[in-house]
């Protein structure tokens, strides 16, 4: 999926408020809120998803949360994490909702 009215606040890219083009995947919570805090790093879903893919690319939030029966949960706790910090890393950064790009 190509998103293609992004409107860049900062970093690289138009300066006078154009849009650029930059590849986007979906994903829905809580997998997507670790990726937007830096805990999922690996996605394996598909493995010729990000062949072409380099630099930035976008995050989309699916509306729906994936029905692992709180698998992920046990397995951040297993790790270590605290009941907040799980709290924090599953749920979407300050500002950002479902159903948006990340």
């Amino acid at each position: 999926v190509a998103c293609t009215s992004v409107t860049p606040t900062g970093g690289p890219g138009p300066s006078e408020g154009g849009s650029i083009t930059l590849p986007c995947f979906s994903m829905n919570m809580p997998f997507a809120g670790l990726v937007a805090h830096g805990r999922k790093t690996l996605e394996t879903r598909n493995g010729t998803m990000f062949e072409r893919a380099t630099g930035l690319c976008l995050l989309h939030v699916g509306r729906r949360t994936y029905p692992d029966g709180g698998k992920h949960r046990a397995i951040l706790a297993e790790a270590g994490d605290s009941e907040e910090e799980i709290g924090r890393t599953t749920a979407l950064p300050p500002g950002f909702s479902r159903g948006g790009v990340v």
